[in-house]
């Protein structure tokens, strides 16, 4: 019996009771082939998809609801597939004078659509996140892109946060801890602070100061601002916080202030954050400070310093001034003193073991930069006009049209269907592979008892064609318990195929 109809199950299986195995085997290939042309159909767009649907619903009804429901999120995961630059610009040619504008966003749109769900996947490896978060990161990468073009800087903002901040994910990523997303991407482009180190900032101010959100936002974008204003480089500013932070939190909502005082000191005197800082714990108490003052005002002839004024100078710049003055009171110059005084004066072990920090500290200009602790932080548009100040004119028409035109909003619809699509898949061909067996199971004995027959009959079919074939036999149970169908099976078929 040589034909090319295709079959239903139930005809498959009479076929099989009737003993025209060829026809049966014959029938369920060229079932296989329609199959694969309707999932083709749909996912080429090739064909209406609510018709393509409803024809396979028809041609599948034989395996029951789990079918269509599996062919149902393949076909979701395919038309999304279809998301391309190429598709986009062939759908622009028929909007006419508004498709040239579509036409010139089909490459950021793609580009943005490819790379949200790329890090979003990514971000779900590293972080185990099960995707919780992939809204606020495809929302946030879509947000920064005149900041981060591939969004690759927000994903990792994201991640930085998601690992360092401990309040990031707690309830959910509110719009206020987006924004926090947000600071971190434009610091790292404008400023090149890393993400890593913002981060790290944003939980040193949570856990020392209790900041909130939108504090935290502005003091980091005031430590920028600052490192501008004093001309040293932001990630330099940010580390030096990063490190200071412990201690400086003892001095509560005045910590911020303190550390740009100090560091503006540093600055306009050469003497670097961690004399101010040692200098500071040396003295901090009653006998320490006790114990310096007595070597100083030994050496200098006088007393000219106080223990307990010195203690009680609450800062380290404040303190450091007070030492300072205490040698232009006693009129010592640290350009006329000899190598065995100012080695004496550092066995003390007030100025730390470093000459050049000594004399630093005695020619210092204290209060010199002391304005800059005082500026404002730039707001996000402030930093986007800095960020033009670091782009060459071809980078900036890049940056400013791949931001502008890109059409958001593909992945965020996309997820929840994405997500749904693929456990329905795999759940419902579970389902698929399982009815069939079941309603199979009834004749497994009689399949068992004649495979024989049926490659034997193929066999025939290939003869007939004037090749000799060898001997095939099918393993029926590899196919119906979802295992890999069997290589000499698939020989079969195909030579089947290649013989009609």
């Amino acid at each position: 019996m040589a034909n090319n109809k295709t079959y239903t199950l139930d005809e498959v299986v009479q076929l099989i009771t009737d003993g025209d195995f060829e026809g049966a085997l014959k029938g369920t290939v060229g079932g296989l082939k329609d199959f694969a042309g309707v999932i083709r159909g749909i996912v080429t767009g090739t064909e209406d998809l609510g018709t393509r649907l409803a024809t396979l619903r028809n041609e599948l009804g034989m395996f029951g609801d789990a079918a269509v429901s599996a062919t149902e999120s393949f076909a979701i995961l395919g038309v999304q597939a279809q998301v391309t630059e190429a598709n986009l610009k062939l759908l622009a040619d028929k909007l006419g004078g508004f498709g040239k504008i579509a036409e010139m966003a089909a490459g950021p749109t793609v580009r943005l659509f490819e790379n949200q769900q790329q890090l979003a996947a990514s971000f779900n490896k590293a972080t185990g996140a099960a995707g919780k978060y992939d809204l606020a990161m495809q929302d946030a990468i879509a947000r920064n892109l005149l900041f981060s073009s591939t969004g690759a800087e927000t994903a990792a903002a994201t991640q930085g946060l998601f690992n360092t901040f401990t309040d990031f994910t707690i309830g959910g990523v509110t719009p206020a801890e987006q924004a926090l997303v947000d600071v971190a991407v434009a610091l790292d482009a404008v400023a090149n602070v890393s993400t890593g180190t913002t981060a790290e900032s944003f939980q040193l101010l949570r856990t020392g100061l209790n900041l909130s959100d939108k504090e935290l936002g502005k003091s980091v974008l005031g430590l920028e601002a600052f490192a501008e204003e004093l001309g040293v480089s932001a990630d330099v500013i940010f580390t030096e916080f990063n490190t200071a932070m412990p201690t400086l939190a003892m001095f509560g909502s005045r910590a911020e202030q303190v550390f740009k005082q100090t560091a503006a000191a540093a600055k306009a005197t050469g003497v670097e954050m961690s004399t101010f800082q040692s200098t500071f714990d040396l003295t901090d108490t009653f006998e320490g400070s006790a114990n310096a003052v007595g070597q100083l005002n030994a050496l200098l002839g006088g007393p000219f310093l106080n223990s307990i004024e010195l203690t009680m100078a609450e800062t380290p710049v404040e303190r450091m001034q007070l030492l300072s003055q205490a040698f232009q009171d006693a009129g010592v110059s640290v350009d006329d003193m000899s190598r065995r005084q100012m080695q004496a004066f550092m066995g003390t072990g007030v100025f730390g073991q470093d000459a050049t920090q000594f004399a630093a500290t005695l020619r210092g200009e204290f209060d010199l930069l002391a304005d800059a602790a005082d500026v404002t932080g730039k707001d996000m548009a402030g930093l986007e006009g800095k960020l033009m100040t670091t782009l060459t004119p071809g980078e900036m028409i890049d940056k400013v049209t791949e931001s502008t035109l890109a059409l958001d909003g593909f992945a965020q619809k996309s997820y929840k269907v994405n997500q749904a699509a693929g456990v329905q898949m795999l759940e419902s061909f579970r389902a698929v592979r399982n009815e069939i067996a079941e309603e199979l199971g009834p004749l497994m004995e009689k399949l068992a008892g004649t495979a024989g027959s049926i490659a034997e009959s193929s066999s025939g079919i290939i003869a007939g064609a004037g090749q000799q074939a060898p001997r095939e036999t099918v393993n029926i149970n590899l196919l119906l318990d979802g295992k890999l169908i069997d290589k000499r099976t698939m020989s079969v078929i195909g030579r089947i195929d290649a013989n009609n």
